[in-house]
């Protein structure tokens, strides 16, 4: 057989092996036939190619495994398919997107999808093993399947992306010890005193890196702002005092500061944030399969291998037993917005403590979704998350996070046992032209009976690059004017923070989930 070379892939397959070339592998022309008879393919060429005849006529004998085709034919077989694949992929995102305008009802989700993504998780670790030209022969008859279920996993994953913006990731391969672990070390730091943690306090000088003390956090609504009601540490990507960004004072690029006597916790945390980098890689590409673009895109276009990440621990406390002044929380909230800045460090928590808890009454009526005043006692306010995908790591048995669907039906996202939320942000809206959408979510304070001692969250927000130029991708179809305008993802952030959260002007305040 003569050399196939690579380039004939690139020709509007006018190039195509004659039959008789293909005659000693029977599989292949069944193969072939099968391609060249691919609508995808007629639809491009704009007629049938002359090779779309009854192929496997010209091979009788017996089938020979795609492991001993010649290396030349098995290439071109998987360059092939991954075009049709594409295109294929493309087409279907591009007749739901149609269908999804002309059915209004495609985001009237009531609840949030389950997706089992162990067959990304074993591909990537099966890349990762490849060595001898043996064990990669022995690998073929399973990679077929893998690939088949990779594929599915992909469009369960840019489905979701589609139709509700949020998901369930299990079959992650996240080790229990750093799945739990990091919330449990997170639990046992917050129960220090306040006078412990507070040295660890926000400053303008740690760019949003930090302890944030019940009620320094606000979120914006229509009607001005309500301050939330948790505790958090906030962890920014990590750079090196002697970082040229870090000289140079670029915005949000400074050293974490270190937690001292909490060498436990600090370790948890850099567990979960390399299994979260890891994860969330996956997923993304995953995502990126099924929406029809190279399995690589957002690594490579986004520079998604080195994410300006954000990961937060947060403690919810729970609602009090006792019936507490719902209207003093208002009162002050509306004292508060007659502010111009919001104070930090220790005048933040003396403030705070200022505040009243809400009522229980008002959580019945919240967990209904009944539209409020400022007094409704949630822990974090409804946002949008700003990147590209948030994995969440929360307490088991604790209802609180909410997802709101285009009926504005607030849809509980009760934890699963050993299962991350994820949801996707305002970037893979923009990539996707709005094909996929960022889905507002807020948290409800957890009830004492669920959750005595607090919810403990650990969101993962993994980002594009800080300097990421993000445009609606020519797959998507015609711009819409909403998307218009390129976005460099870290003024995005900063002017994301700014809008929804009070600030000190100089503090660069962390988002959450």
């Amino acid at each position: 057989m003569r050399t196939i070379a690579r380039a004939q892939l690139a020709t509007p397959y006018a190039n195509l092996l004659s039959p008789d070339d293909w005659a000693p592998f029977p599989d292949a022309l069944r193969w072939l036939e099968r391609v060249v008879n691919h609508p995808t393919w007629i639809a491009a060429l704009g007629k049938v190619p002359k090779c779309a005849t009854p192929l496997t006529r010209a091979a009788p004998g017996a089938d020979v495994p795609v492991a001993a085709w010649p290396p030349e034919l098995a290439e071109m077989r998987r360059e092939t398919d991954e075009r049709l694949r594409r295109a294929s992929e493309a087409a279907r995102l591009a007749a739901a997107k149609d269908a999804a305008c002309e059915d209004s009802t495609k985001r009237f989700f009531s609840a949030i999808p389950v997706i089992d993504v162990s067959s990304l998780c074993r591909r990537a670790a099966a890349e990762g093993s490849e060595g001898s030209e043996e064990a990669s022969c022995a690998s073929c008859a399973s990679n077929a399947s893998d690939r088949a279920a990779v594929l599915k996993t992909s469009r369960e994953l840019a489905d979701a992306c589609r139709d509700v913006g949020f998901f369930y990731a299990v079959g992650h391969g996240v080790d229990a010890t750093v799945y739990d672990g990091v919330r449990d070390a997170a639990r046992e730091w917050f129960d220090r005193p306040l006078e412990h943690k507070s040295r660890h306090a926000i400053t303008p000088e740690s760019a949003g890196r930090g302890y944030q003390p019940l009620g320094a956090n606000v979120t914006r609504h229509e009607r001005g702002f309500a301050r939330d009601w948790h505790e958090a540490v906030d962890v920014y990507k990590d750079f090196e005092e002697n970082d040229p960004d870090v000289l140079a004072k670029k915005p949000l690029h400074v050293p974490n500061p270190r937690l001292t006597d909490a060498a436990a916790f600090e370790g948890a945390l850099r567990a979960w944030r390399d299994e979260a980098l890891r994860v969330g890689a996956e997923i993304l590409r995953g995502i990126a399969i099924g929406l029809g673009l190279d399995d690589d895109f957002f690594a490579r276009e986004t520079t998604a291998s080195d994410p300006f990440f954000v990961m937060r621990a947060i403690r919810y406390p729970p609602l009090p037993t006792t019936t507490a002044a719902a209207e003093d929380r208002a009162d002050d909230d509306d004292a508060a917005a007659a502010e111009t800045t919001t104070t930090t460090g220790a005048n933040a928590h003396a403030h705070a403590h200022a505040i009243a808890a809400p009522s229980e009454t008002d959580v019945v009526a919240a967990k209904r979704g009944d539209d409020l005043s400022k007094a409704v006692p949630i822990s974090c306010g409804e946002h949008c998350d700003y990147g590209l995908l948030t994995l969440v790591n929360q307490d088991p048995g604790v209802r609180a996070l909410q997802v709101k669907n285009a009926r504005g039906e607030w849809v509980d996202a009760p934890p699963i046992e050993g299962a991350f939320v994820c949801n996707i942000g305002d970037m893979l809206e923009l990539y996707t032209n709005g094909v996929c959408r960022s889905t507002t979510h807020r948290v409800l304070m957890p009830s004492a009976e669920e959750a005595a001692d607090g919810r403990i969250s650990v969101p993962f927000f993994f980002e594009p690059n800080f300097d990421a130029i993000v445009s609606p991708l020519a797959a998507f179809g015609d711009v819409h004017e909403k998307y218009a305008t390129p976005v460099k993802y870290g003024e995005h952030l900063r002017r994301k923070i700014e809008a929804n959260f009070e600030t000190d002007r100089v503090t660069m305040r962390a988002r959450e989930s």
